[in-house]
């Protein structure tokens, strides 16, 4: 038998499997997956229940199995419970494969969500189930683990892959802007944050510009507040709300043509098609293009650019660096 053990032990460390300890042998913190809010129970058959989970709680997992885990989350007064949650709602596998990280990566707390750090060149990374365009993961911190999510093309190439001849630049990690929202490196930045020359007023997004009747994607994942879908001309303004409720922001999106089927309060991921480059609200199809803002909280309509000399939204740069993408 202790041959036996032997042999599997040196098994798993030549072959990288490993699955998450039932017991937690040191600290290990996430976030739910999805963020809505999620019931906790105070039996492991979950039939009591306990309390609730926030989007916005970062948990203490305590012990794991595949039906269920045991966390610690916080209360109000600065307290902390411990209960049962369901393990799905904090995991995508409870098992997968470790491999050494090529270069430094950002790491969110869910897919399309805020940032939560960095995995380190040369960490070693637990690499878990995918997400939608994300993979989940569980990297070292000071004091223990956390399982966050990455986008699954820089696993696949920084992780998984032999990375980019082992540089640990972000800038290498980005995806530009424009490239994501067409989905094509064709596309362009045509006016920048603040970037009017020929036009009166603070230009209080960004234009974006590939090709008439090119199809659009989210930049972020959210929830959809508002949809006009306008027409084509200068009295037919288009627009689509998203608000990411973890991040406390809302992109809009100008002049294009939002898709059949969308919906209020319909969810959308990151990367999901939502619209067509289109000219509404523009004079000319010449001039189409799709207009791409970041404001604070919960907004339904874009803030005034022409003949409005006072910028309300801030420089989005950061924003876009921290959500993985370069303002190109």
């Amino acid at each position: 038998m202790k041959k036996f053990l032997s042999l599997l032990c040196t098994c798993m460390l030549l072959f990288g499997i490993f699955s998450i300890p039932a017991q937690a042998a040191s600290t290990q913190k996430c976030y739910l997956i999805r963020n809505a809010n999620t019931t906790v129970y105070s039996n492991t058959a979950l039939s009591r229940r306990y309390g609730t989970i926030y989007g916005s709680d970062e948990l203490q997992i305590l012990s794991i199995t595949s039906r269920y885990a045991k966390v610690t989350y916080p209360v109000s007064g600065s307290r902390t419970k411990t209960g049962y949650i369901k393990t799905s709602d904090i995991f995508t596998k409870t098992s997968g494969n470790t491999y050494t990280s090529k270069a430094k990566i950002t790491t969110y707390r869910r897919p399309g969500g805020s940032s939560y750090g960095y995995i380190a060149k040369g960490d070693r990374v637990l690499v878990l189930g995918t997400y939608g365009n994300y993979t989940q993961v569980r990297y070292p911190v000071s004091g223990g683990y956390k399982f966050g999510f990455v986008a699954t093309s820089t696993v696949n190439t920084y992780i998984k892959g032999n990375g980019n001849s082992g540089s640990s630049s972000n800038n290498t990690q980005r995806r530009n802007l424009s490239a994501a929202l067409y989905n094509t490196s064709a596309a362009y930045i045509s006016c920048g944050f603040d970037g009017y020359r020929n036009t009166r007023g603070k230009h209080e997004g960004i234009d974006i510009k590939y090709r008439n009747g090119a199809s659009v994607y989210s930049l972020t994942a959210g929830t959809i507040v508002r949809i006009t879908y306008g027409s084509c001309g200068t009295n037919g303004l288009s627009t689509i709300a998203i608000y990411n409720a973890s991040l406390n922001k809302t992109v809009i999106y100008l002049h294009s043509a939002p898709i059949s089927g969308l919906r209020v309060g319909q969810t959308i991921q990151k990367g999901q098609r939502i619209a067509t480059e289109s000219w509404r609200g523009i004079s000319s199809s010449s001039s189409s293009h799709t207009h791409v803002e970041v404001r604070n909280g919960r907004c339904l309509s874009a803030a005034k650019s022409v003949k409005d000399y006072t910028l309300e939204n801030s420089n989005p740069t950061s924003f876009w660096n921290s959500m993985g993408y370069n303002v190109k």
